[in-house]
């Protein structure tokens, strides 16, 4: 625990690291509740068949001696994957200790987006209509979404800090016994606002820029539209505020959070294949 701690301040998690120390609670057994272990049995399962796909992955990448790149990658991807499984044996003996859980969840992206790129190195990914945005701005796109998902991770983390409180909600009354009423967002701190408010900024560029584009009888109507970043990206932002929406005002569902970050995992690595697309096409600035 000590050195773990040590590594903990040493990525700036300060305050995980001294709770590690000092909080006895950490130590403590928690509980046995059935769904919490058929959820922590199920993580483990995908946990393992990542761990051996990932092997096979690396290799047949092993055996084409011309991706090198690719390779590079992969063995990116799988010491992430290697980290992530201690790190996940780490939140569980640490019975979900604040900032272990965002690390967790944060390399499980590193994880992804380097099996991506050794992916794009073996067989370029490629999407039609991406020739509105430059590279550069593509992934700039993808930079300020995946800081909207940190964001996101350290809002999670104040809720829970909350919850723990007994201060999630606005008015802590009867309404808060039934289970009902607002989430009690203003004593929560700026970044949450970022975290809020960035994606309306998102949406409304998007929508700006479909705008923009040049407008074409197409037969397929909206099948067709699903073939345009744009619209794609615009479309998985509102489903996205809509459940922050939901979160807000009903406190915080189970059923929301996980479609939360389900629908943000989608977003940021759909926006991330784009970009990758863009590097092979070398489409035109904006």
């Amino acid at each position: 625990m000590e050195r773990f701690a040590k590594v903990l301040n040493g990525m700036g998690f300060n305050d995980a690291a001294h709770r590690l120390l000092t909080d006895p609670s950490v130590k403590t057994p928690e509980q046995f509740h059935p769904v919490k272990a058929w959820i922590e049995y199920i993580n483990r399962l995908f946990g393992v068949l990542s761990g051996l796909f990932a092997l096979i992955y690396f290799v047949i990448m092993l055996r084409y001696r011309k991706l090198i790149a690719g390779k590079r990658w992969s063995i990116l991807g799988l010491f992430f994957l290697l980290l992530n499984g201690w790190l996940g044996s780490l939140v569980v003996a640490t019975n979900l200790l604040p900032g272990v859980v965002t690390l967790h969840f944060l390399i499980s992206f590193f994880c992804l987006f380097a099996y991506m790129v050794s992916m794009h190195k073996a067989k370029p990914f490629f999407f039609e209509h991406t020739e509105i945005l430059s590279t550069k701005k593509w992934f700039g796109v993808w930079v300020c979404v995946f800081v909207v998902l940190i964001l996101g991770a350290w809002s999670r983390e104040q809720v829970d800090q909350m919850r723990l409180a007994g201060r999630l909600y606005v008015d802590a009354d009867e309404t808060a016994f039934l289970g009902w009423g607002m989430l009690d967002v203003f004593s929560m701190d700026w970044l949450f606002s970022l975290h809020r408010y960035v994606p309306f900024l998102i949406l409304g560029w998007m929508l700006w820029l479909i705008g923009k584009e040049p407008k074409t009888q197409d037969s397929n109507g909206f099948i067709s539209k699903l073939k345009k970043p744009l619209w794609v990206i615009s479309m998985i932002c509102i489903l996205q505020i809509a459940l922050g929406v939901i979160h807000i005002w009903f406190v915080i569902p189970s059923w929301t959070q996980v479609c939360h970050v389900v629908v943000g995992s989608a977003l940021i690595t759909y926006i991330f294949a784009v970009y990758l697309s863009t590097l092979s096409k070398q489409p035109k600035t904006s």
